[in-house]
């Protein structure tokens, strides 16, 4: 009888968002070859956007507050401080244990996130490979800034690191030698979108899909809207987060909708309602939700932030800059001024890119690539 080798998935894995969407998308491709189970340094509910994507994946989190007597005895190793418990039972586990358990470690998180020095370390005391998969845009790393030191040797002795872009690559090159692959993602609910792809003649509802932060710059995309009051151009805004109640004081155009967090069950219909995202954000990895509207053939109009430059190369006028409200008016009012073959046209191409660089197929034979070229 052969027995599947055993992968931890560890991070801080949040309730929402695209890291937690990724880490269930690992988890089920390695998940075809592999045991899997995936340890979470916050934590999250027990209704997350990870199981949203396979309900049968086994998740621990952090335990929230601590039983001191049991933490007495289930920790061994009090250097790491880290207790986990099963979403679905009562078994708990201590950082020392889930590694030591392991054929392999896979860390999704930015470099400098809590805990994963010590992730790492504790791995290497027990001889075990570490595969990295970065999330977020990697700073400019120092090893030393207004006279503070930063140890970043603990990544030196990472098996394999895994970047969204060679923008990543490049950045964490700077400071330590390192080996890595570059893999992008792919959409999870694929054959889901692709059952709801549809011709669009023209382009007039305009939509943002994302966590209502500072970051995101949805404010840019709403100014503008107001500024475009008294025509027949529609934004509707989903997801939620603290900006979201000044966002709603800042709206003044009636055809601005706020819809809050909707679930994945229905979030695809919803999205494709609509004629062109539009990505406002100052910094990301991805971001994800560009390729869900790619993968519907559904415009994007965007900053050059993460992947995006790389995936939409062979669209020249899609860019507005960050913060540039009078760039993504005109924009907007150019892509709304498209006939039936123009739109049709950019629908195509998407669609191409898609299915021919982004699709699950290609993306999980990568993971399982790099997976298999450690462990086997």
């Amino acid at each position: 009888m052969s027995f599947k080798k055993k992968i931890v998935i560890i991070g801080p894995f949040n309730t929402r968002g695209g890291r937690e969407i990724e880490a269930g998308f690992i988890a089920t491709t390695l998940a075809q070859h592999y045991h899997v189970t995936l340890y979470s340094t916050e934590y999250l509910e027990k209704d997350n956007d990870i199981l949203s994507v396979d309900a049968n994946l086994t998740i621990y989190r952090k335990k929230k507050r601590l039983n001191f007597s049991l933490f007495k005895k289930k920790i061994r190793n009090k250097r790491d401080g880290l207790l986990f418990k099963s979403l679905k039972s009562k078994d708990l586990n201590t950082l020392e244990q889930v590694i030591s358990k392991a054929d392999l470690v896979l860390v999704l998180a930015q470099v400098l996130s809590l805990h994963i020095d010590k992730i790492i370390l504790l791995s290497k005391q027990y001889y075990k490979p570490v595969v990295f998969r970065t999330t977020g845009t990697i700073p400019l790393l120092q090893r030393e800034f207004n006279g503070v030191k930063y140890d970043l040797k603990y990544l030196e002795i990472v098996d394999e690191f895994v970047h969204h872009t060679m923008q990543n690559a490049d950045s964490l090159s700077r400071v330590i030698s390192h080996n890595y692959t570059v893999i992008d993602q792919s959409v999870v609910k694929e054959s889901e979108l692709k059952t709801l792809r549809k011709k669009r003649s023209k382009i007039s509802k305009f939509y943002t899909c994302s966590r209502l932060d500072k970051n995101k710059s949805v404010e840019t995309v709403v100014k503008v809207f107001n500024s475009l009051s008294g025509t027949d151009l529609e934004l509707n805004i989903y997801g939620d987060g603290y900006e979201l109640e000044r966002l709603k004081a800042l709206a003044t155009n009636k055809k601005i909708q706020f819809h809050g967090h909707v679930a994945h069950t229905t979030l695809f219909s919803k999205i494709n309602e609509n004629d062109c995202l539009i990505i406002s954000s100052k910094e990301e990895a991805g971001p994800y939700t560009a390729l869900e509207a790619m993968c519907l053939g559904i415009p994007v109009l965007s900053t050059k932030v993460g992947s995006m430059s790389i995936r939409f190369k062979e669209l020249n006028n899609i860019w507005f800059a960050h913060n540039d409200t009078e760039g993504l008016k005109q924009s907007i009012i150019q892509f709304s001024q498209m006939n039936k073959m123009e739109v049709e046209k950019i629908q195509s191409k998407l669609l191409n890119i898609y299915d021919t660089t982004y699709c699950k197929p290609i993306i999980e034979k990568k993971y399982l690539k790099v997976i298999s070229s450690i462990l086997n």
